[in-house]
């Protein structure tokens, strides 16, 4: 009974914690307010349970995390099986991260073996992302998934110099270190890349 509580209780906190990040993100980025419209309206009528659950296929809340080298001033992608196209590390959101930032973190370790990471904070609060993207997912025949939405919370991080990289194969093919006008070969990431050239 108490883990049903427990379990409860980080549905509601995970909806909670979701709608409050694009509340903040929103007050840095005022001018995306059209670009959420989507999002918010998927997490203000998404029931708690549906926010971190993979069958809910009116989308799927996820985080990715843009990994920059600073000894070679580049970016780390992956290249993704199912997708066919080289990405930055993530994933989607479980309730046990507690929020996207932690999936962040997690989704990097676990594609990519890396845990060194410095993150590059852009606000007072640390679970503002420096990015959030919608995107759809085409229909993964492997799995046999159907189209869907993608909600992305990006997020930059650091590392002082190269290390070795360790893929998680059943997913992943291979890996990349790219210049960041090359990211931008993926369209999704435009928006992002813009933001990047302001930091980096």
């Amino acid at each position: 009974m108490e883990k049903i509580i427990k379990l409860k209780e980080r549905k509601k906190k995970m909806k909670e914690t979701l709608l409050k990040i694009l509340e903040e993100y929103l007050k840095v980025f005022p001018e995306e307010a059209e670009r959420q419209k989507e999002y918010r309206k998927y997490l203000e009528k998404a029931k708690e349970n549906e926010v971190a659950d993979w069958n809910n296929f009116d989308g799927h809340t996820v985080a990715t995390g843009f990994i920059y080298n600073k000894e070679i001033k580049k970016f780390l992608v992956v290249h993704h099986r199912d997708l066919d196209m080289y990405l930055s590390p993530g994933g989607h959101v479980d309730l046990e991260d507690e929020n996207p930032l932690n999936t962040a973190k997690r989704e990097v370790k676990e594609e990519t073996g890396i845990s060194n990471l410095e993150y590059i904070n852009i606000n007072k609060n640390k679970l503002i992302p420096l990015d959030i993207d919608t995107h759809t997912i085409d229909y993964n025949k492997r799995k046999n998934l159907p189209e869907h939405h993608h909600f992305d919370h990006r997020y930059l991080f650091e590392i002082n110099k190269t290390t070795e990289i360790k893929i998680a194969e059943e997913e992943l093919s291979e890996y990349q270190w790219v210049e960041i006008d090359k990211l931008i070969r993926n369209p999704k990431y435009e928006i992002i890349v813009n933001k990047l050239k302001k930091i980096i």
